[in-house]
């Protein structure tokens, strides 16, 4: 089963949907700390899923942060180019969740270690990662750049998605957290920037 967990403190953030090149509808079960495959077959997706990543199995449920484990993962999407497939696993360390992008190479299987991760901040440091990370997409011009939405840092970061290196930030005036978020309107105008969720 899909889980939500309603009257939480933390909660469960509505996880992300993806449809890859090959027609298999990936979905990020952030209740339950995966991310299931639901194969294209004989033209409709099925109503099973075939894999499940995060979890050993489809009856497991536990959180971790190592490279074969999930913590409330929020969004999921496969690079056209690459054939990699990406998960947001977006939960912040106040969660105890590591609050990263997984990348994870084909084939793939139930339980895979991911091949790297980018953008965990370092011990002490927020701005230098991702916090409460909700949405991200890649970018169109650029196979190596990724734009996530780093909610809880207030801003939207263009990352480098073989490096992790933080290439371009919308939402603060650098990289820091020093200064407060916004950006400029249409108008010219100064406007604040707060929890930017969504890919």
């Amino acid at each position: 089963n899909l889980q939500w967990e309603y009257g939480t403190t933390i909660g469960v953030f509505g996880a992300g949907v993806h449809i890859d090149q090959a027609g298999n509808l990936w979905l990020t079960d952030s209740g339950n700390h995966r991310v299931l495959r639901f194969p294209k077959a004989g033209g409709t997706i099925a109503k099973t899923a075939d894999l499940v990543i995060g979890q050993p199995n489809f009856t497991s449920t536990a959180t971790g942060t190592a490279l074969n484990r999930l913590y409330k993962p929020q969004a999921v999407s496969m690079h056209s180019l690459t054939g990699e497939l990406y998960i947001l696993d977006g939960e912040s360390p106040n969660y105890g969740g590591p609050c990263r992008l997984l990348v994870f190479a084909s084939p793939f299987t139930n339980g895979m270690s991911a091949t790297r991760e980018i953008g965990k901040a370092s011990a002490g440091d927020q701005a230098s990662g991702l916090f409460n990370a909700r949405g991200f997409v890649f970018d169109p011009s650029d196979p190596n750049a990724v734009w996530v939405a780093d909610g809880g840092n207030d801003r939207i970061l263009k990352m480098n998605t073989l490096s992790g290196a933080l290439l371009d930030v919308i939402g603060r005036p650098d990289f820091t957290l020093n200064q407060g978020p916004g950006f400029i309107d249409w108008q010219g105008q100064s406007r604040g920037f707060r929890q930017v969720d969504g890919g």
